[in-house]
């Protein structure tokens, strides 16, 4: 059989492979942020009020359904059409769209970040404490700030590691006054800190992959011209807006709940 046959068969089944995965991403990312949204707005309800953090949810969970949607629309576009959305002017609005919510989704996961370390982390430093009691301002002023780096990468990521750190020396340093007790491991401040630093540890984590799956995407359209490239590319940076959805979910005990109640009534209907 003719080698170019057998490669262009298994550029055929690589290109079916990722467009499985990627819609699969797309529905698992709808779904996880959805439920955010969804129970950031229950509890919106019930209290009569929404929380800093309810809205920061919220508002993640939206940007990220929308940076589903358009991205999902543009990795199909190139799968099935050649021209992609036509005109020069109809691929800027579409690209326009697609930086507007890549920029609030990893703005307001940097927003979280920021909110988990004046929240929990425990420091007695007057710098820290000023921004502590201000803590409502100070992170409502962040998406603001966000505005001249709208295609501006560091940024959010250094805000965000940066609190992961300064988080991490806070549990040190809580740890390391109750070293005394038996229970440490089972300190409620204790397991607090640490849901959160694996909040921030697995955002900057998929962070770093969203990053590598843009260079993939830009740099096999732009310079290889690899349709395989662009669409691993495509694939990987999907990770970050439909994965760290679930994240959020197991690190919030109230969402963890209703997740799992809803899977055990699924479980059970089926």
């Amino acid at each position: 059989m003719d080698q170019s046959f057998l490669f262009a068969v298994m550029l055929n089944i690589l290109e079916k492979i990722f467009m499985v995965v990627t819609g699969g991403e797309f529905i698992i990312g709808i779904l996880g942020n959805g439920f955010i949204g969804l129970t950031a707005c229950i509890a919106w309800i019930r209290n009569q009020k929404l929380s800093l953090l309810d809205l920061i949810l919220t508002s993640l969970a939206f940007a990220r359904i929308s940076q589903l949607w358009i991205t999902t629309v543009m990795f199909f576009s190139m799968m099935f059409y050649q021209a992609g959305f036509g005109t020069v002017g109809r691929k800027y609005i579409f690209f326009c769209i697609w930086i507007l919510t890549s920029h609030s989704s990893t703005w307001l996961a940097t927003c979280l970040a920021v909110f988990y370390f004046l929240k929990i982390a425990s420091f007695s430093h007057p710098p820290f404490l000023w921004l502590k009691w201000r803590i409502n301002k100070v992170v409502s002023m962040l998406p603001l700030v966000s505005v001249p780096f709208l295609v501006i990468i560091p940024p959010p990521f250094f805000l965000s590691l940066i609190s992961f750190l300064l988080l991490l020396h806070s549990l040190w340093k809580h740890k390391k006054n109750i070293a005394h007790t038996v229970r440490d491991s089972r300190n409620p401040c204790v397991e607090v800190h640490f849901r959160a630093m694996k909040t921030v540890f697995f955002f900057l984590m998929l962070f770093v992959l969203y990053q590598f799956g843009l260079f993939m995407t830009f740099g096999g359209h732009f310079f290889l011209q690899n349709k395989l490239v662009v669409m691993f590319g495509y694939m990987l940076g999907m990770l970050y807006p439909s994965s760290h959805s679930y994240v959020l979910i197991f690190g919030n005990s109230q969402m963890r709940k209703f997740f799992l109640v809803i899977l055990r009534h699924l479980k059970c209907g089926l």
